[in-house]
């Protein structure tokens, strides 16, 4: 089985990771809790978590940790000191020829690197604040955003980065009255022929559960879920 995790955080990368007792702890620069949480990387102890949750409350930062599919001993410890679960999330993979046996449309999609100014507007508009720009910007080549357009105008924005032959999709957007014209569709497909010009062999999003309508689109576009996570946060 592809690691998916290892591309998650290859392609959204903490702007500084070290390692304490088991885990691989993050400091994400304000970016989100993707490029923040700890990540248990070695042999699951409760001391193991107790010098992680110390680590992090001494450098001034939240206790928050990702638990990964299959990770009952750590998330069964979190929750009895009381950790709160937030944002349970599916990661959704394909074959990337699932997407690149059809071509978006003439110039509905543009692959770009650096970001132009409007592909950094339109995500500021629909929520990917700065300290998630100034995270893709440090994410390791190859990487590129992708500008979506419908009826002529700029609609919508994604980042795609490529890690181990899997290229994952971060920052998919779309204006919120150009949505259901089929922009996300194109970026997609147009990110899928640019990974897989460059080696890439399956295509991998992730995506909140409570995101009803990213869950069917990738689901109509044939990717299917491989994994989950969550996040545990100590209580205030």
């Amino acid at each position: 089985m592809s690691d998916y995790f290892a591309t998650l955080h290859s392609t959204w990368p903490a702007a500084e990771l070290w390692h304490v007792q088991g885990f691989d702890l993050r400091d994400g620069a304000g970016a989100g809790k993707r490029a923040t949480a700890a990540s248990l990387s070695g042999p699951f102890s409760a001391e193991g978590v107790t010098a992680a949750e110390t680590d992090m409350r001494a450098r001034g930062m939240k206790a928050l940790f990702m638990v990964q599919d299959g990770q009952d001993d750590l998330d069964g410890e979190l929750e009895q000191r009381g950790y709160r679960t937030l944002d349970p999330t599916s990661i959704f993979a394909a074959p990337i020829s699932a997407l690149t046996d059809q071509r978006p449309p003439p110039v509905s999609s543009f692959v770009i690197w650096p970001p132009l100014a409007i592909v950094e507007d339109i995500w500021v508009e629909c929520g990917t604040d700065r300290a998630r720009l100034a995270l893709m910007h440090r994410t390791p080549d190859p990487k590129a955003a992708i500008l979506g357009r419908t009826d002529d105008a700029p609609a919508g924005a994604a980042f795609a980065a490529i890690h181990q032959n899997i290229c994952m999709v971060h920052a998919l957007d779309v204006i919120k009255t150009l949505r259901r014209k089929g922009t996300a569709t194109n970026m997609m497909r147009r990110a899928a022929i640019w990974a897989q010009d460059l080696g890439a062999d399956e295509i991998a999003v992730a995506v909140t559960d409570t995101n009803a309508g990213a869950h069917a689109l990738y689901s109509a576009l044939g990717l299917t879920v491989v994994g989950h996570y969550h996040y545990r946060v100590a209580p205030s």
